[in-house]
């Protein structure tokens, strides 16, 4: 921001990539990609997003009606920018994917289902504990002694 209150070039192009955010109403929040190869931007609401995978450094963000967005961002990127989601409803489950809590089927042990998606995803052994913490299934996260 310079001295007159108003964005810098620099500062506005970072917002404009994904910080922005529009809110037409309490239940739609939307975010701003830039899809890959294209020049114009598109915006998409939280809650229309079921999971995100990484391909290398980018990043394949899946939506509810079966289409996807491939962006240039990795996986973590693209997951602090969920993070920013009013209902915090996204969790990472392994080194490639975040997945949307509000399109949970079901779970079983290692495996859970959305109700977008047909083939089960794997919860990994490393995210498996905050996981199970965010579903209520531990009662604190433990961390362990050096």
């Amino acid at each position: 921001m310079n001295q007159s209150g108003l964005l810098d070039k620099k500062a506005f192009e970072t917002m404009s990539y994904w910080g922005r955010l529009m809110n037409n109403s309490m239940e739609d929040l939307y975010f701003i990609v830039r899809p890959l190869n294209k020049t114009i931007e598109r915006t998409v609401c939280f809650r229309h997003v079921a999971w995100v995978e990484a391909d290398g450094n980018h990043s394949h963000i899946h939506l509810i009606n079966g289409t996807y967005i491939s962006v240039s961002l990795n996986i973590g990127q693209v997951e602090s920018v969920l993070s920013t989601s009013p209902d915090n409803t996204f969790i990472r489950i392994s080194r490639s994917t975040v997945i949307s809590l509000r399109w949970l089927d079901r779970w079983d042990t290692n495996l859970l289902y959305l109700v977008t998606h047909k083939t089960p995803f794997t919860v990994s052994a490393t995210y498996r504990k905050h996981f199970n913490y965010r579903l209520g299934l531990l009662p604190t996260l433990k961390k362990k002694n050096p």
